[in-house]
């Protein structure tokens, strides 16, 4: 989830809470709607904003369920960097002190459950017939959902439900 999100954002960097992501996906079964649903069964918003360096390594020190796109070490204190994360764990009080002066700079990429079935959807169409956490994220540019997406490298329309 936290690399979808990374990469749906244009982010360095981007967590999910363990409890946001619910269950696995067995990659050798059919993927449903439902199945979907249990992996997130909340309705979370994508949401990324720009924070400082030092505030990225404080996040990425605590955050367990983490992807960083950058080498750590690379991290300049007083540079800002995109980061993202769901609606929960922005607005939460445990990460008020980082997120509260962003507020108002918040850019929110729709629903994480959303963009998960539209990543599946467009991997079908592109000729995957199983997914894994290694399997590359595929995504439209023409969705509003990305606005930071516009030159995605493959865009597909999909018309075709998943098990179809």
């Amino acid at each position: 989830a936290a690399k979808l999100m990374a990469t749906v954002s244009d982010s360095v960097f981007a967590f999910q809470n363990y409890g946001g992501t619910r269950v696995k996906i067995d990659s050798q079964s059919l993927i449903t709607a439902a199945d979907i649903f249990q992996v997130f069964p909340f309705d979370n918003q994508i949401v990324s904003v720009e924070i400082s360096g030092r505030d990225l390594k404080t996040l990425y020190n605590r955050e367990g369920n983490a992807y960083l796109a950058i080498d750590y070490n690379s991290i300049n204190d007083y540079q800002n960097y995109r980061i993202a994360t769901n609606d929960y764990l922005f607005y939460n009080s445990f990460n008020k002190r980082i997120f509260e002066p962003t507020y108002d700079d918040v850019v929110v990429y729709g629903d994480l459950y959303e963009t998960f079935y539209q990543l599946l959807l467009n991997l079908k169409a592109a000729g995957y017939t199983t997914f894994t956490t290694n399997s590359p994220i595929l995504l439209n540019n023409y969705n509003a959902f990305y606005p930071a997406q516009q030159n995605a490298q493959l865009s597909y329309e999909v018309f075709s439900h998943l098990s179809s």
